[in-house]
């Protein structure tokens, strides 16, 4: 016999319950009443969370929320009877550090019924609650959610008609057939990302937003300002819009921001996802010259790179001697580079020594949209000396250093690219390994690299999370070492149920759910047309769950959002919302004029008509009423909750004219079928063609009629092919009275085709027919090429340059049931791959695409291609529902070379040997080179207006580009590929101003001229000391150090001032040539300095020191030795037996016993304390001077919070050590003793007795505290 994939749940036990529950769940359907909720309990098949909750969500239901015992018991006993097979059964429950959160209505869990021994640790974040089978009972347990087990569904009774109303669109209700072309509200394609920009200039940068909607909609944009304020951005000045665009014309880092884009039109208003725009930045290593690093022959050893400021993210290479000479671990695998910085040495060999250079990039993070120059900026460390002295040849177990397994970033978020690092000192050949705790494979996005130190997991996902073991093995010592790490995976948060477009019956409860997942567990706001949603009289904002008691129109229509958040990021998703008022109409679902029923089967006549509300049904036979109240049972004749008839063991008595009569308040109708009875078995319900949206759900119906003795098995066959509900999941078989329809969900493009039903006996066989239709966004363009003709008759050649222009000829793909609108024409070359938009191929409306010269194709015409370039082209199509795949690119074509079109950018220079003039510009892009033997003319002269001197007049000599441009390592500039030449001017000359212009050249001829740029000839050595050097104490381990500057002149500095060296050493044992130095730079903005702090000091110690200016070229001259003690040390003693006490007026009394200084401390000051929010940081902490008092008042706090508060004493030495352990209070309430870990009050122990209010705000404080830190 074939068998069905489907394990249809029998509730036959059940059906014994009073009528007026039962009446109130569709049972047919499979659905179970209790406690005014609907339960469904689906064993197959088996689904994951995402997958689960929308298959709940299709009925209009959630996951199974447990709110109280009786519901546990309930459930569980359902369970206990009904489940044979002892499944494990998903809800909706995950866990958080603050406890279990339901996530179908958004309530937090006191009950708890977990298995004994086996609960989540408190720190588990993000597990699924599931019932598990004891041996005795259901309990709960907790499991990944990306497991798939058997699922249980509820809805609320008020909102049965969600799971009794037909698949609803945009066309219902209208004269529509396709509900593409319905009006809807505006949607999201694509929102606007992180941006970065890694260089130095850029003409413009463009944020990007593009929504759908009938009608089209309209944008506007927003930035947030210095008091976290979304302000919108008019057009105009530097900023444009275009179709969702924004652009920003030359960027600085006054731009930098968080932007976000509103789309609109007159049915409601949505807002994006936010993003950053930010400018990245890499400081300069400090000019002091490292220390070297002497190692032992056979040991380890490890060079550290000097810290250098960097963001978003920096990249390390290290080389030796010089930059030719790169470290390469993976050919040289005794060394090794680590995302730290550090590069190291599992055994030292005397061909190690040598100078290192550490070498940092600016680099972007793996999920930012980066905007990068054509070599990114670098700079490169003073060397490091590494001298290796000879050792014993000994042979050493291999040992992982401290820093290992390093992970990163260290941090890692859902998407990164993940590093787990791993690095043993020790007798090679090492041999490296990977495992996970409890014999798990390594995930499938892995990868292993240089040697397997390294473990690359790619798009990093929250299953990857856990153990890690780095396994290390001396193959010449033959002995191991290992270490394990708990990687632990963060996200933004992401919807494993986004919100779906409702279109309810005016009066109708609603309940609308959106469900996220992310690290740590995110929190949730609504909003209705771009502005916050609050409860209100009849609306009831609950976590991620809004219920509206009765929809009303005008107060309920318009576009809403479910937004979730946690720290790394908020994540929007959308919907609309339609009321509907519509009186009954068969006009788009007539009931069948003859359907067909076999004595003693059954029949179900369907009656479906169009309505809001949802209608009353009165069902005649031959113009009698046969009274008849839909839920309720009946052996002949039932009508369904759903408003259907089903006639059961059909008799010859049966055949005749059924009339449905439909009714509400906005009128009446009714339309009828004949039912004609057979001996044999017939087909009483067949599937009629469908169209849905991609990613819809579809239902086939297809019912026979059949003697009750007969055994019936309904086949599926798709495009000819039996339909396997295993390696298809998403096909799935109707249930109950649902036997034999096939449901599609989610529907896909590759789902669309003819569908037939096969009903099967032993003795016979039927079938019919539908064909599904998916319509959604275009599908790729085919047939894409480059005609050898012009494509307009009346194109005129002369306006255009034929060279380097091309049409492009295409024909539409598949419309996918929406017309096309737009198109997207993209290009790339084969010196650069990526695919780029042209910017005459940005969304070109289809109209001006046609052409009578090629009436059944497209076209378009690009200018300004790549000269001396083979370019390829692709073309996107795009319609009300989004944009389309990419079709197949075209064959490359050549465009003949031309004289060079793009200006050199970067003009810069300076620097070199004194008597150099310096020149660098940032290298022409191989594709902008629009021909063979690149050359740049540069010309110079003096910044004189109008001079007659010989320097004044411009000099010019050319170079070649591959002569000229070249790594070049620099300590300021680092190894960056850059143009260079150098002119010597002479001595005379040093740190002088001149203006400098390059034209780019090739054999075609010459391009343009960049804008005249200053460059300052070569810098000289300092010649100006500073003077009038003084000293003074600052605190206990400090002195302030002040001096009259050297005048920032080219005469004193003979270049430009980088900053202020202040030498210092013990006045008592120590010379000059023991200095230690504190170098101070100037900051951006500031011209000079007069003073500056040395830190770190002994106290109660003479020192001496001096002070000299430094610029690009060198150190100035040293000025005159000083010196000056410092203080006596700060007190070491702490305040202690602090209380605090409530007073009236919002405010507590603190008393403490104060401190004696010791020997060789300053005399005290006074006394501060500090207080602040128990779950903010120590740093937001407000200071109250008590002055010498050891009592005091602080007022001005809030009465709804739960407070820290430590106290230290303070003299000119500086702060002494803070009170321990902090003390908690209320206002109100007072002093609270807290075990900070568990949030326990200490039995016995407070100073007062808490309210129940403290008790509440202790409880919500240490839960935020939690979610925040």
């Amino acid at each position: 016999m074939l068998k069905s994939f489907v394990l249809v749940i029998s509730f036959s036990c059940l059906f014994h319950q009073v009528f007026s529950q039962s009446a109130s769940c569709p049972s047919e359907n499979g659905w179970l009443f209790f406690s005014n909720k609907c339960y469904k309990y689906t064993a197959f098949p088996r689904l994951d969370q995402p997958a689960a909750s929308a298959y709940c969500a299709d009925n209009g239901a959630t996951l199974l929320s447990v709110n109280s015992l009786e519901e546990h018991n309930f459930v569980a006993g359902w369970l206990q009877t009904n489940d044979m097979r002892r499944e494990s059964w998903l809800t909706s429950g995950i866990t958080t550090n603050a406890g279990i959160r339901w996530l179908g209505d958004g309530t937090g869990g006191a009950l708890e019924k977990w298995i004994p021994n086996i609960g989540p640790s408190r720190n588990a974040e993000g597990f699924r609650v599931v019932y598990n089978y004891t041996g005795t009972e259901y309990l709960w347990a907790t499991s990944q959610g990306s497991v798939a087990f058997s699922f249980i569904c509820e809805i609320s009774v008020n909102e049965v008609y969600r799971i009794l109303q037909q698949k609803r669109d945009f066309d219902y209700g209208l004269n529509i057939d396709n509900p593409g072309l319905a009006p809807k509200g505006p949607s999201f394609i694509f929102q606007p990302q992180d941006t970065v920009v890694l260089q130095k200039k850029i003409s413009s940068i463009t944020l990007d937003c593009m929504a759908q909607g009938n009608p089209q909609p309209t944008y506007d944009w927003m930035k947030l300002d210095r008091e976290n304020k979304m302000i919108p951005l008019t057009p105009g000045n530097r900023y444009s819009f275009t179709t969702g665009y924004l652009e920003i014309t030359e960027p600085t880092v006054i731009d930098e921001a968080t932007y976000q884009c509103k789309a609109k039109n007159e049915y409601g208003l949505i807002i994006s996802s936010s993003a950053t725009l930010s400018f990245g930045e890499l400081g300069e290593f400090s000019n002091v010259n490292p220390a070297p690093v002497n190692g032992i022959e056979y040991d380890g050893a490890q060079l550290e790179c000097p810290y250098i400021i960097g963001r978003p993210a920096k990249n390390y290479q290290w080389y030796k001697n010089d930059y030719t000479s790169f470290v390469r671990p993976e050919f040289q695998i005794h060394t090794f580079i680590s995302a730290n910085g550090k590069l190291y040495f599992s055994e030292l060999a005397p061909s190690d020594v040598g100078e290192y250079y550490c070498l940092v990039e600016l680099a972007s993070l793996s999920k930012s949209n980066s905007i990068v120059a054509s070599q990114v900026e670098s700079r490169t460390s003073l060397p490091f000396r590494l001298n290796v002295v000879s050792g014993a040849g000994s042979q050493f177990q291999p040992k992982i250093q401290n820093d290992f397994i390093f992970i990163f970033p260290p941090t890692p978020t859902k998407g990164d690219t993940v590093r787990l690092e791993c690095f043993a000192y020790g007798t090679g050949p090492l041999v490296y390994s990977w495992s996970r705790e409890g014999g798990k494979s390594l995930p499938n996005n892995s990868t292993l690299k240089f040697n397997n130190r390294i473990l690359i997991l790619q798009d990093v996902e929250l299953v990857d999370g856990g153990k890690y073991t780095c396994k290390v093995h001396s193959q010449k010592t033959n002995l191991d070492d290992s270490r394990t790490i708990e990687l632990t995976i963060q996200a933004k948060p992401y919807f494993t149920y986004p919100l779906t477009h409702q279109h309810v019956d005016v009066g109708s409860q609603l309940t609308w759910h959106c469900e996220a997942d992310g690290r740590p567990t995110p929190t949730y706001q609504w909003y209705k047309n771009g502005e916050i949603l609050k409860s209100s009289e009849g609306v009831l904002v609950d976590v991620n769950t809004l219920t509206i008691t009765a929809v009303d129109g005008k107060r309920d229509n318009g576009m809403y959002q479910c937004a979730a958040t946690n720290r790394y990021g908020t994540t929007f998703t959308s919907a609309q919302l339609r009321v509907l008022e519509l009186a009954p109409s068969f006009e788009k679902n007539p009931m069948s004029k003859i359907q067909a029923g076999s004595i003693g089967g059954n029949v179900t006549i369907i009656c479906d008509p169009i309505a809001a509300p949802f209608p009353t049904y009165t069902w005649l036979k031959d113009g009698s009423n046969l009274n008849l109240v839909p839920g309720a049972p009946g052996d002949h004749y039932r009508v369904l909750m759903n408003g259907n008839l089903l006639i059961q063991g059909i008799q010859q008595s049966d055949k005749g004219k059924y009339t449905c009569q439909v009714e509400n308040k906005f009128g009446k109708t009714e339309d009828h079928t004949s039912l004609e009875v057979y001996t044999n078995t017939v087909l009483s319900r067949t599937p009629s063609d469908q169209k849905v949206m991609v990613n819809g759900t579809v239902e086939l119906q297809c019912q026979a009629s059949h003697a009750s003795d007969i055994d019936m098995v309904y086949i599926w066959k798709f495009n000819d092919h039996v339909i396997d509900y295993i390696i298809e999941p998403e096909y799935r078989l109707g249930e109950g009275i649902q036997k034999g329809s096939l449901y599609i969900l989610p529907a896909h493009f590759d789902n669309e085709g003819m569908y037939t039903c096969l009903p099967t006996t032993g003795m016979n066989q039927m079938s019919a027919s539908a064909f599904v239709t998916v319509y959604g966004p275009p599908g790729e363009p085919a047939g894409v090429y480059t005609p050898l003709r012009t494509v307009i008759k009346s194109d005129d050649s002369a306006l255009i340059n034929p060279n380097t222009s091309r049409y492009i000829i295409w024909t539409d793909g598949d419309s996918r049931g929406s017309i096309i609108t737009d198109y997207y024409v993209e290009f790339r070359t084969n010196f650069d791959m990526r695919w780029r938009t042209h910017p005459d191929g940005n969304k070109i409306p289809q109209a001006i695409t046609i052409n009578d010269m090629y009436p059944d194709k497209r076209f378009a015409r690009l200018t300004n291609l790549k000269a001396g370039a083979s370019i390829q082209f692709r073309v996107k199509a795009v319609n009300i529902h989004g944009i389309g795949a990419p079709s197949l690119p075209t064959a490359e074509i050549y465009i003949p070379g031309s004289q060079p079109s793009q200006l050199v950018t970067n003009v810069r220079g300076g620097g070199g040997s004194v008597g150099d003039l310096t020149v660098l510009w940032d290298p022409l892009p191989k594709e902008d080179h629009n021909g063979e033997n690149l050359k740049y003319k540069v010309s110079w002269r003096t910044l004189q207006a109008g001079g007659q001197s010989d320097t004044s007049k411009w000099r010019t000599v050319i170079v070649a580009h591959d002569s000229a441009c070249r790594n070049l390592p620099d300590f300021k500039t680092g190894l960056v590929y850059v143009c260079k030449y150098v002119e010597q001017v002479g001595q005379q000359m040093f740190y002088t101003p001149y203006q400098v212009t390059i034209q780019a050249i090739n054999d075609y001829g010459e391009g343009p001229v960049t804008p005249e740029a200053v460059v300052m000839s070569a810098e000289e050595m300092p010649i100006g000391a500073p003077e009038s050097v003084k000293a003074k104490p600052y605190n206990g381990t400090a002195l302030m150090v002040t001096w009259k500057p050297v005048p920032n002149t080219r005469e004193s500095v003979r270049g430009k001032i980088k900053g202020y060296k202040i030498n210092y050493w013990n006045k008592t044992n120590e010379v000059e040539a023991d200095a230690r130095q504190n170098i101070i730079e100037l900051k951006p903005g500031q011209t000079n300095l007069d003073r500056g702090l040395i830190i770190g000091l002994e106290p109660t110690i003479w020192y001496n020191f001096n002070v000299q200016v430094y610029s690009s070229a060198g150190n100035g001259p040293k000025s005159s030795t000083y010196d000056q003690q410092t203080w006596n040390r700060m007190a070491s003693q702490y305040p202690t037996e602090v209380y605090v006490y409530s007073i009236e007026g919002f405010g507590v009394r603190v008393n403490f016993r104060g401190i004696s200084t010791q020997k060789r401390e300053e005399p005290l000051l006074g006394y501060k304390v500090q207080v602040w929010k128990a779950y903010e940081n120590l740093h937001s902490a407000r200071e109250v001077d008590f002055g010498m008092l050891s009592t005091g008042v602080i007022r001005n706090l809030s009465s709804s919070e739960l407070y820290q508060l430590r106290i230290f004493a303070y003299s000119r030495a500086g702060q002494g050590k803070r009170s321990s352990p902090s003390v908690y209070f209320t206002v109100g309430d007072g002093q609270i003793q807290i075990n900070a870990e568990t949030t326990d009050i200490f039995a016995g122990v407070s100073l007062l007795k808490p309210s129940l209010i403290t008790l509440f705000i202790i409880s919500v404080t240490f839960i935020l505290f939690n979610l925040n830190f």
